[in-house]
């Protein structure tokens, strides 16, 4: 099966602090008829992101070389990754006709700049709560 963004679907990204409005936001899109149905947070996907960062970021250069040769090399293994996940997704909506697909999840928050790194054509909508 192709990926969404390889079908012309668009993906959008729901990023911000918990309680700030992601889920909310999520409801409210995902209510159009041209959309995924909504879906729980995408924990798995950002754990696979998480993961990817923390070897990027604190891995010791020896081991890094040896395990993971290069950064381009570290993200195609954790990209199929997150395409793997998503095609998982996306298949329980095969009977579905739709135009795009909605993720949130307020844990992928700290790793925003990522999020199109993994996701090629998404659109990223950021929520940020007014801590007043």
């Amino acid at each position: 099966m192709k990926k969404a963004d390889e079908m012309g679907k668009d993906i959008f990204m729901i990023i911000g602090a918990p309680r700030s409005g992601t889920t909310l936001l999520s409801g409210l899109i995902t209510g159009n008829e041209r959309c995924v149905p909504n879906i729980p947070e995408c924990t798995f996907i950002t754990q696979i992101i998480k993961h990817y960062y923390d070897i990027v970021s604190y891995s010791d250069k020896e081991r890094f070389s040896i395990y993971a040769r290069d950064r381009e090399t570290l993200l195609c293994v954790y990209k199929k990754h997150v395409d793997n996940m998503l095609e998982i997704v996306l298949n329980q909506f095969n009977n579905v006709n739709y135009d795009f697909l909605v993720l949130k999840d307020p844990e992928l928050t700290p790793y925003v700049d990522l999020v199109s790194t993994f996701f090629h054509n998404s659109k990223i909508i950021y929520i940020v709560r007014d801590p007043r």
